[in-house]
């Protein structure tokens, strides 16, 4: 998929639509942005956590190996606990915002948006929203067309590019929920077209305009796209599979798939191999992770927060 890290703007703008279609009633009531950030909470920290005791475990097995392959232990220590409080620590060459876990930076911006959004909920409707949105549409393509493609957001030098990135993209999800527009064509269409666009050979004469196309025009579409369908029959059993997985996959893939292929550099076996033991091991990993890690430990952090919410409320 040479085209991948588009996904991450589909992933924002249908961020914003789900916060929207789940969270307006209640934002727009007293108390209601601490509803959002009680499920926030609930919905991160278990697969942040665990994300956390991987590269940790991954870390210490580089360290026994080949001590001199990568970061000082204490230095990728400290960059594997910020992340746990989704805290940016941009250590090594890379200047990655999380070095641990690299994909981390959209969940944190997300987080961080979603808050601002609860916050500051009465400024997001009408008016105050289309400007908003407008303007940070401007600064996303007057980006883009600086670095030269939508790649940013990472790394220390394209932080203000994610944050554009994400600032559009939840921003027009929201709009789009809102708007209440719907067009029947099914689940397989979307799907189609988001492979399409990623999987798309794009010479570098014309990625910038292809990003920007993605950007503005077909992620909110597949996303809009997607919400208008209803599967059923097979294509719900694999919706209901995939939606099990999605969280663990993209918290996870980082960490596993750089123990995997480290551990394969080291055993001499060809990349090829080490991307199909990957995926095989990343399909059959998540959802036993989603179904005995991930629920039961939401099931209790709700039933923890909801018992010190009852006992903070004044008596009767």
């Amino acid at each position: 998929m040479p085209n991948g890290y588009l996904a991450v703007d589909m992933f924002f703008v249908l961020s914003g639509f789900v916060i929207a279609h789940s969270y307006d009633d209640r934002l727009s009531g007293r108390g209601g942005w601490k509803i959002l950030a009680r499920a926030r909470i609930i919905r991160f920290w278990p697969l942040v956590v665990l994300a956390a005791i991987i590269c940790l475990l991954k870390a210490l097995a580089s360290e026994i190996v080949d001590s001199a392959s990568g970061l000082p232990i204490s230095i990728e220590t400290s960059a594997i606990f910020a992340s746990v409080f989704l805290l940016p620590l941009p250590v090594g060459g890379d200047n990655y915002l999380f070095p641990a876990n690299v994909p981390l930076w959209t969940l944190a911006l997300e987080l961080y948006l979603s808050a601002a959004f609860a916050l500051l909920f009465p400024l997001f409707v009408r008016r105050g929203l289309a400007l908003t949105l407008l303007v940070s549409g401007i600064w996303l393509a007057a980006l883009i067309a600086n670095f030269g493609s939508n790649d940013l957001g990472a790394s220390v030098s394209t932080f203000w590019g994610g944050v554009a990135r994400a600032s559009f993209g939840f921003l027009f999800g929201v709009v789009l929920c809102r708007s209440n527009i719907r067009l029947s064509v099914g689940p397989v269409l979307p799907v189609m077209l988001l492979v399409l666009f990623l999987a798309w050979p794009v010479p570098d004469e014309v990625r910038m305009i292809y990003d920007m196309a993605f950007v503005f025009v077909a992620s909110p579409l597949i996303v809009m796209l997607g919400a208008s369908s209803e599967p059923q029959g097979a294509q719900l059993r694999v919706a209901h599979y995939l939606g099990a997985i999605s969280f663990s996959l993209y918290m996870l893939h980082g960490p596993i798939q750089g123990g995997i292929f480290a551990a394969g550099r080291v055993l001499g076996i060809s990349p090829l191999s080490l991307a199909i033991v990957s995926l095989v091991v990343l399909l059959i990993l998540c959802p036993l992770v989603d179904r005995l890690y991930d629920q039961p430990v939401r099931k209790f952090l709700r039933r923890i927060l909801n018992s010190a919410e009852g006992a903070r409320a004044p008596a009767g």
